[in-house]
């Protein structure tokens, strides 16, 4: 698969992508940078989901909302991290390929 053809349809499953970033040094960083362009709710709600490891029944508890708004909110940011994560790696800025 060519950078360049990549369509986000491509993509694995958005959670699974952020998960495999968020183990990679060098994708971690690209990834953090771009979720400083979210909201700072979306923000914490992404960081609580990713980096702690937390699912949306725990989020919803802790910051309370519900459920479905924690899950409305992490689609939302999803979207958004999926489309700047494919923005990036077709400008060559991180490769979700050769890691």
């Amino acid at each position: 698969m060519k950078t360049e053809n990549l369509e986000a349809s491509d993509l694995l499953e958005v959670s699974d992508v952020l998960e495999y970033i968020k183990n990679n040094e060098h994708f971690n960083e690209v990834l953090r940078d771009i979720i400083t362009e979210l909201p700072a709710l979306e923000q914490s709600i992404v960081y609580m989901r990713f980096w702690e490891d937390k699912d949306p029944y725990e989020i919803s508890y802790e910051c309370g909302f519900s459920v479905n708004t924690v899950s409305d909110i992490l689609e939302g940011s999803f979207d958004f991290l999926k489309d700047r994560v494919l923005f990036e790696f077709q400008e060559g800025q991180a490769s979700l390929l050769t890691a």
